[in-house]
């Protein structure tokens, strides 16, 4: 599964290609004026494509700043994982100090006090089990949506470095004048194919934002009247109450036979 410094990275470098590719219009602006004073004729036969392939960067970028606005998301997600983590080692430990034989009264006690501690007792075991069951499936629930977000945006990072690394050769050829027609082509072809690549992307990552939607009912049917949660008059769940009246009787407790 996913954890922050993991995210992190990939959240890095996500940020780090969106300003490299920031950069690229001025770079590719940079290359072409400079056709104009060496060669005049050429640069009027490439500026419609410098326009067009400007065009295409443009889209590019608003649409990685767009991408990125959901970037923090999943590393919400690993935060609020870790927590429910730990709420659900707290249930599964006490429902675990309920069988340590220093305090259970199990083999030991009978009689109608015992047996009222008793009913008490399972139905607050019950409510445990159910939380430290709850916690875990939120856990999951959480993780995997953050490890989707990392997923998409990973697919998206490769894709940047991959175009960077395509339009670097375009600038060169760009700037060698010779074969500046050839390289405005590619520079565009390049842009051009990484705008599908995201806008493809981000369509399919609409899949990822059901399943966000998908588990967030999920979560909240795990929270509403969970196994061994009395509802009380106010029509909330409450934990379950303990017996603490009516031990004080001698006649109520017998040893266990």
């Amino acid at each position: 599964m996913v954890d922050k410094l993991d995210y992190n990275e990939v959240k890095d470098d996500f940020d780090n290609r969106l300003d490299e590719i920031r950069q690229l219009p001025d770079k590719l602006n940079d290359n072409v004026d400079r056709i104009k004073w060496i060669s005049p004729a050429l640069y009027l036969a490439i500026t419609h494509d410098r326009d067009a392939a400007q065009d295409h960067l443009q889209k590019l970028i608003d649409t990685l700043i767009d991408v990125g606005e959901g970037i923090l998301a999943p590393l919400l997600f690993i935060d609020y994982a870790a927590e429910w983590q730990k709420i659900g080692s707290s249930a599964l430990s006490a429902s675990n100090a309920q069988g340590n034989s220093e305090v259970s009264l199990e083999g030991h006690w009978d009689g109608k006090a015992y047996t009222r501690y008793k009913d008490s007792s399972e139905h607050q075991k019950t409510a445990m089990t159910t939380m430290t069951e709850a916690c875990q499936k939120i856990h999951t629930e959480l993780l995997t949506l953050a490890q989707e977000g990392r997923n998409f945006y990973k697919q998206i990072v490769d894709k940047l470095a991959t175009l960077l690394a395509e339009v670097g050769v375009a600038l060169a050829e760009v700037a060698s004048i010779v074969e500046a027609p050839w390289g405005i082509d590619k520079f565009g072809s390049a842009i051009v194919t990484a705008v599908d690549f995201v806008v493809t992307t981000e369509t399919s990552f609409l899949e990822v934002q059901s399943k966000v939607w998908i588990s967030s009912n999920e979560l909240k049917n795990i929270v509403n009247h969970p196994a061994g949660f009395p509802t009380g008059d106010d029509g909330k769940d409450h934990w379950p109450a303990s017996v603490a009246t009516g031990f004080s009787d001698k006649k109520d407790w017998k040893l266990a036979e």
